[in-house]
């Protein structure tokens, strides 16, 4: 039963951030309930309709299609863990920009995870004998 599952899901979405209220909230009635519009999503295009006013989740879903979500994403595509993990570098190297703040320290540590998740991927793919795959899922930092 699929309500069950949109509600299962509606309740997976917090209730803080930039995609509240807009599309994580409680935005529509669908059947006897209340869901949002990310929970109703089952499609791509619905979900780019539901972040189409966040211009940075836009921007990361514009070139990806339905068919790149699986395993056989093509050679000048890039998947869609890679673009929020760039926004996030984005975002974490942009706190380094501002003074007097304690915002910066939890940015050192995220670019830090990431330059980690970077080397251990490199190492990966060193050990596989895949070294042309390595810039696949590389974020640079600087």
């Amino acid at each position: 039963n699929e309500m069950s599952i949109i509600k299962v899901r509606d309740s997976l979405y917090p209730t803080i951030g930039r995609l509240y209220p807009n599309s994580t909230g409680i935005s529509e009635k669908k059947g006897n309930a209340y869901v949002s519009k990310m929970a109703q999503a089952i499609e791509l295009d619905a979900v780019r309709n539901a972040v189409d006013a966040f211009p940075e989740y836009k921007k990361a879903l514009e070139g990806l299609s339905a068919a790149t979500s699986g395993p056989g994403i093509e050679e000048g595509e890039k998947p869609l863990e890679k673009e929020f993990d760039e926004l996030e570098v984005k975002l974490n190297t942009l706190a380094f920009e501002q003074q007097f703040h304690y915002g910066m320290y939890y940015a050192y540590v995220k670019l830090k995870e990431q330059e980690i998740r970077n080397i251990v991927w490199i190492a990966d793919c060193i050990s596989q004998d895949q070294k042309s795959e390595i810039d696949r899922y590389v974020v640079h930092i600087f």
